[in-house]
């Protein structure tokens, strides 16, 4: 997206949609610095700079840490991305930061990832509202709730007056021995390991995921090592929940 969105917008959005053979082609290589040589056919200094520096907190990333700026922004915001995006975190922290510093910014989440076309047209038609908004104070476009969010599971896009929910109370879950999730520490055990290599497995894509996810234990096996790990609440989570598609995981 990046090489391509200095480009007119009928390319960029061309690019968008027909760049995802060469996206998956490019994930499964290695070593990743080459990955760009493969997703847009030449070398992009970008891409090689950020993984020259894997540390959050290396200096080489302060020249664009403008986070310390953001309670000071007055100018109207409408902040659109997708719960794959992995900039969603930093947006999402923004619009907190701007909403506890008195601002009113706008907020759209949906059900994609950073490079889906939806997404793209989504923050195209929004702007164009926004602008025409705040321009020439036509808010005949402009919806009434200041936050909109697509939930999971119920498949439906729900209105919100600000996000999180007021009602929402994060939880904790650990992952367990026993391949559950739970609110106490696990206990010790032996680590579980799995061995990923690009040339040799096959992968598949979980539908809304940006990240490849493997065929199953059989591919796995037949290249001797065990399948992927996974985790789930079972019995269910106690107590009522509700997940709108914001959770998180540290490992």
């Amino acid at each position: 997206m990046v090489a391509n969105q200095e480009k007119p917008l009928s390319a960029y959005l061309s690019a968008v949609a027909l760049g995802g053979k060469k996206r998956a082609q490019a994930a499964r290589l290695l070593p990743l610095t080459e990955a760009d040589t493969i997703a847009i056919g030449a070398v992009a200094p970008h891409w090689r700079d950020w993984l020259a520096h894997p540390d959050a907190d290396d200096p080489w990333w302060s020249r664009g840490d403008h986070s310390q700026a953001v309670p000071t922004v007055t100018a109207p915001n409408h902040l659109v991305s997708g719960w794959d995006d992995f900039a969603l975190p930093g947006l999402v922290r923004d619009y907190q930061t701007m909403r506890n510093a008195g601002g009113e910014p706008y907020l759209t989440i949906g059900p994609w990832r950073h490079w889906d076309a939806e997404l793209s047209m989504t923050a195209l038609r929004e702007s164009l509202t926004w602008l025409r908004t705040h321009l020439l104070k036509d808010r005949s476009g402009l919806r009434k709730a200041p936050v909109r969010i697509y939930v999971r599971g119920a498949e439906e896009w729900r209105n919100l007056p600000a996000y999180p929910p007021a009602e929402v109370r994060p939880q904790r879950l650990y992952l367990q021995v026993n391949g559950g999730l739970g609110g106490d520490l696990p206990v010790g055990s032996a680590p579980g390991r799995y061995r990923f290599e690009p040339p040799r497995t096959r992968c598949r894509r979980r539908a809304g995921s940006s990240v490849p996810a493997s065929r199953g234990r059989s591919t796995a096996r037949r290249h001797g090592r065990d399948g992927p790990a996974a985790w789930s609440t079972r019995p269910p989570v106690p107590g009522p929940s509700r997940n709108d598609g914001g959770s998180r995981g540290w490992f």
